[in-house]
């Protein structure tokens, strides 16, 4: 996503937030990133515009969390439901959306799949009021409003939430999980250690991370009415990340790689390499694309490699 001119970046921070946070988020970031500083060094700032938020939340759930013990956590049962979400509904879904979702039935075996979308949301989980009227203003753009429900339901009932535009590449087995997303081999550094992706997530009902994610962001969104950046939360569970001994476990319990996630989308219009297309799917069982641009099939009388999923997927 393109960012606005500093300018009137700056003008919409100090009018949603603070002039505090349009410095930390707005005109240092851009300063430092032209000077080649690391934007690591200024995180901890950036922290702080999330702490004036989210610390009451934190602060109960501090007492509480020493009570988890790993060898207590609980684990995601065997017949958890298979949660994923398109607002405006799934009768018109883009063709990516719907081919995504075809490899999704392939790939569920028993497990229920949970289509939901803004008419039945509220079957499943309990949606704050404050979350609902920034909907309502638009101030909470929808990925963002997707990020909520994600915890939101998976407090509520466990199980795995899958976004609408990931390409299932083989059966789903998550059984005796403590918690399920994706990671990556050899990178360090950012948001976590690249050990889950948003777009990924399972957890059992009633999961520590689930509800504090939730809370967290209830919080944010009732101390401003903006995102502070397009990929905020993983700003928020990087705090989690760093404050709990029990989520570093949980993230690091995990063991699904899928080092090609979100880079696939990047090549998955051109011409497609059977050798290298047989090591993606062998490394990864799941992959993120985008609805946005559309993908060629072909290139000049050539599959691409998104052509060859398509082509696999109805046989």
């Amino acid at each position: 996503m393109e960012r606005p001119p500093l300018l009137r970046e700056f003008r919409l921070f100090c009018r949603h937030v603070s002039v505090g946070a349009a410095f930390s988020f707005c005109a240092v970031p851009r300063i430092l990133s032209r000077l080649g500083v690391p934007s690591r060094l200024f995180q901890k700032w950036q922290n702080r515009v999330y702490l004036r938020a989210i610390e009451p939340v934190l602060s109960e759930y501090d007492k509480p969390q020493g009570e988890f013990e790993p060898e207590k956590s609980p684990l995601l049962e065997g017949d958890y439901k298979i949660f994923t979400y398109w607002h405006q509904g799934w009768n018109n879904v883009p063709e990516i959306v719907r081919t995504c979702h075809e490899s999704l039935v392939r790939n569920a075996g028993a497990h229920e799949i949970v289509c939901l979308d803004a008419n039945n949301i509220g079957d499943y989980c309990r949606i704050s009021d404050v979350i609902k009227t920034r909907l309502a203003k638009g101030e909470i753009t929808l990925p963002h409003y997707k990020d909520y429900l994600s915890c939101e339901v998976l407090r509520e009932h466990g199980g795995l939430w899958i976004d609408a535009c990931v390409f299932v590449t083989r059966p789903i087995d998550l059984v005796d999980s403590h918690f399920f997303s994706i990671r990556y081999h050899n990178r360090t550094g950012a948001y976590c250690d690249f050990k889950y992706a948003i777009a990924l997530m399972a957890m059992p009902r009633g999961c520590f991370l689930a509800s504090v994610l939730s809370d967290c962001l209830v919080a944010y969104w009732a101390s401003y009415s903006m995102a502070l950046h397009y990929i905020f939360f993983a700003d928020i569970m990087d705090i989690l990340y760093k404050r709990y001994s029990y989520v570093r476990w949980l993230l690091s319990s995990n063991d699904q790689y899928c080092d090609d996630f979100y880079d696939f989308r990047f090549i998955a219009g051109e011409p497609c390499n059977m050798e290298k297309l047989e090591n993606i799917l062998k490394r990864n069982g799941f992959l993120s694309l985008t609805y946005r641009n559309p993908i060629p099939e072909s290139v000049s009388g050539k599959l691409t490699y998104w052509g060859e999923l398509l082509r696999r997927l109805q046989k």
